[in-house]
């Protein structure tokens, strides 16, 4: 690499390196002739020594090949430097790091084996396949059997059987509990579903599966399941009377009588907190319906009897009852019908015939709420409400953030509204008092100019007049005009500090009442959202710093002088001003020096 020179030693050098060159092509061209005369003549010697022009010339390239030793110590020195620079430095360190990287992973891959890669071929080509089975086999242990014998106590063979069937207890209790309640519904099934069949063939519908017959279905499929469940326990028992022990727990639980035991118990569970009275047998003729149950009660020995209601005005109160009852019970219908998709399933445990009415039943309809006369009521005006007007009054009332984000959109419009009434735009000023004056009196005086407009001339005929009379008025729409236009901006930036203060309300009022203000999002024309108001006003972004941290000179400046003032608390500093004064020299402590005073301290 050559070396960098300063433009003076450039030139010195350039000017070295021509003459230099000069030289050379002088040497060589004189070489020329002279070899040239001596072959003229000469003898009959060998050819000439001379060098010849091409190699002169290829030897004179670059810089290098006219080189001393100057140039070479300058050019070795730049490399030097060149080589320790901090970009070579950087890349040595960055080829010893991937050198240093390369060496380490291939010593990692050289011992690494083929189990590393998840594959073993001596597994693949089963070269090992006796040493596999061997490591594979299983030892089996046979345990001595359980012998239960006559001499144990009953709670002996409790215990035994709650360690190897923990589920039997709970089992058993279950169904202990459910017989007397499964034939309870079943007469109460037996005679709700006459009910249904004389309803069925009297207004030739279906109608709904009533709550007491889906809780039988449900009480017998699980009654069922659980004596399943006690013939595959006690399936080990012969006709004799050997002795024997019952199923092995492992058998009896990947059984399928498990599975269909656990699926009866959560039909049961989801169906046996509903209550056993369902409103949806109705009927539409109150007498008949009475009539019928009343004669299937008697042949049931039950005591169903139906009474009448008699027909009361109803306030506003019961109202809001039975339109609560009437979503209550729409709700209960909802999860009726949920629960018999449950019970299709069992298909051996149900009616086949109940079955098809129930995949063919009808949805429910939902009884119609008297809104139209909810107001009507015997006491007249009331001041409690409905659940309807509840509900309505609920719907109309705004809540903080719809007030919120009434503000932020208003501000948005403001302040996009705004926009062309900036610094930039040619507002025209506002007309002094002494110019408006002047201007109304030489209109004035114009007016007056044009009174006498001669006799037999009708007022308002004549066209300077006229034209006089319009200048005005002219003038005065365009005087409303501007002032209308300054009225507008006045107006504006009113409405801006009252939107303000109006902002300012509403965080103020949210953080009384432990709410958030969520401002409302505006997209624009283009589709993106505006930026929000702490972006656009820098609220909260940043934190406040003083002005002075703009100017580095002024941020210096200040706090050198707090420097000083921290200085001359801690020990006595030279002032200049008090040596402008004539008072440099040391005059006693500023405090005073007092007889009476010691400021020594004795150890």
């Amino acid at each position: 690499m050559p070396r960098l020179y300063s433009e003076k030693k450039l030139g010195a050098r350039q000017r070295q390196l021509r003459q230099r060159l000069t030289n050379i092509a002088t040497t060589q061209q004189n070489g020329t002739i002279m070899a040239k005369k001596r072959k003229a003549g000469g003898g009959a010697s060998g050819a000439s020594k001379a060098p010849k022009e091409e190699d002169s010339r290829v030897r004179i390239n670059t810089f290098e090949d006219v080189a001393d030793s100057e140039d070479e110590f300058h050019m070795n020195r730049d490399k030097v430097l060149l080589d320790e620079g901090p970009a070579a430095k950087k890349m040595r360190r960055y080829q010893e790091e991937e050198a240093e990287a390369r060496r380490i992973q291939k010593k990692q891959l050289q011992s690494m084996t083929e189990a590393d890669f998840g594959f073993d071929q001596d597994e693949w080509l089963g070269e090992d396949a006796e040493e596999n089975a061997e490591d594979a086999a299983v030892v089996t242990e046979v345990l001595p059997q359980l012998q239960i014998t006559d001499a144990m106590s009953q709670e002996e063979k409790m215990k035994i059987m709650r360690t190897r069937y923990p589920e039997f207890e709970h089992i058993s209790k279950e169904y202990l509990r459910l017989q007397p309640l499964h034939e309870e519904l079943a007469a109460a099934a037996s005679a709700a579903e006459r009910v249904l069949k004389a309803q069925a063939a009297k207004n030739n519908r279906l109608v709904p599966t009533p709550m007491v017959i889906t809780k039988y279905r449900a009480c017998a499929a699980y009654l069922a399941a659980m004596a399943m469940y006690f013939a595959v326990l006690g399936s080990t028992a012969t006709d004799d009377a050997t002795p024997a022990i019952a199923l092995d727990p492992v058998e009896l639980h990947e059984h399928p009588v498990m599975e269909s035991l656990l699926r009866c118990q959560k039909m049961w569970t989801q169906v046996e907190s509903l209550p056993i009275a369902d409103p949806m047998v109705e009927t539409e003729d109150g007498d008949d319906a009475s009539e019928d149950e009343a004669s299937f009660a008697e042949s049931d020995n039950a005591d169903l009897a139906v009474k009448k209601p008699t027909k009361q005005k109803k306030t506003k109160a019961q109202r809001a009852t039975e339109i609560a009852q009437a979503e209550a019970a729409a709700r209960r219908a909802t999860k009726l019908a949920k629960a018999e998709q449950d019970l299709a399933s069992l298909d051996t445990l149900a009616d086949k015939a109940a079955l098809k009415k129930a995949a063919r039943k009808k949805k429910i309809s939902q009884p119609k709420l008297n809104l139209l006369n909810a107001d009507d009521s015997d006491f007249g005006e009331e001041t409690a409400l409905t659940a309807h007007e509840a509900a309505e009054k609920a719907k109309k009332k705004r809540s903080l953030r719809f007030y919120t984000s009434q503000i932020a959109q208003k501000a948005n419009k403001r302040d996009a509204a705004g926009k062309d009434y900036s610094g930039d735009a040619d507002v025209p000023h506002r007309e002094r008092l002494k110019d408006r004056q002047a201007r109304l009196q030489a209109e004035a005086e114009k007016r007056g100019q044009h009174k006498d407009a001669g006799p037999g001339v009708a007022l308002g005929d004549d066209d300077d007049a006229s034209s006089a009379d319009e200048a005005p008025g002219t003038r005065r729409d365009d005087y409303e005009d501007e002032d209308g236009y300054y009225d507008m901006v006045a107006a504006r930036s009113n409405d801006k500090k009252q939107a303000k203060l109006e902002r300012a309300e509403a965080y103020a009022l949210a953080k009384q009442q432990g709410a958030q203000v969520i401002e409302a999002e505006i997209i624009g024309d283009d589709g993106r959202r505006q930026i929000s108001y702490q972006i656009q006003k820098n609220k909260g972004l940043t934190p406040h710093r003083k002005k002075s941290v703009r100017n580095p000179r002024v941020k210096k400046k200040e706090k050198y002088k707090e420097k000083q003032k921290k200085l001359k608390s801690m020990k006595q500093v030279f002032d200049k001003s008090a040596a402008a004064k004539g008072s440099a020299s040391y005059g006693g402590e500023l405090t005073g020096i007092k007889s009476g005073l010691v400021r020594s301290r004795k150890l």
